[in-house]
């Protein structure tokens, strides 16, 4: 996988959940689903790509465009924090089950997305759709210059995301989704 991609996703055990909180040295712990599928704004035509803030209808000889904007995935998260820093808005309720998300920003941008937009993200015949209340950094992959892999400047979810509570994953998937990632944070 490419940096700040997906890899295929892989299912850690819940039982690893539990005990990495039972472990006194353990002050949080936040298992995260991390989903793939296909995100669209509500109002936007089905082959639009937004270039300078504006809507551009893709076509032929548009330049540079291949096709839509690629889409981000669908984290699911009981985190009470971002991952990155916001860069407007608010962190959603994680503990919730409103319908409300946090998507990073380079995602947001060529999608049009704006804080109050609502966006439909796709996973197999299942939908959900989100109120955008964040805008979290996205932060970039690093590498060697032209290089196409190397790691992440973190191990955490994936850079280009859609952050929802969990509920909104469970929904998505219509059971417990997999869990990919485990945050862990010691005490102090």
């Amino acid at each position: 996988a490419l940096p700040g991609e997906i890899p295929k996703e892989s299912h850690l055990p819940r039982e690893l959940i539990a005990e990495l909180a039972s472990d006194p040295s353990v002050r949080q712990v936040n298992g995260v689903a991390q989903l793939r599928g296909e995100m669209t704004r509500v109002g936007a035509k089905p082959r639009e790509l937004v270039r300078n803030g504006k809507p551009v209808e893709i076509g032929p000889s548009t330049p540079g465009a291949f096709g839509p904007p690629p889409s981000p995935a669908l984290v699911g998260t009981r985190a009470t924090k971002p991952p990155y820093p916001l860069a407007g808005g608010r962190w959603i309720a994680a503990a919730s089950n409103q319908s409300e998300g946090a998507i990073t920003t380079r995602i947001a941008r060529r999608h049009g997305v704006k804080l109050g937009d609502q966006v439909i993200f796709k996973r197999d015949r299942r939908q959900v759709t989100v109120t955008i209340v964040g805008l979290v950094e996205e932060v970039r992959a690093v590498g060697g210059e032209g290089l196409r892999s190397g790691p992440a400047p973190t191990r955490g979810p994936a850079t280009a995301a859609l952050y929802v509570p969990m509920a909104v994953a469970q929904e998505l998937v219509g059971r417990e989704p997999p869990i990919s990632i485990i945050q862990v944070m010691l005490q102090d």
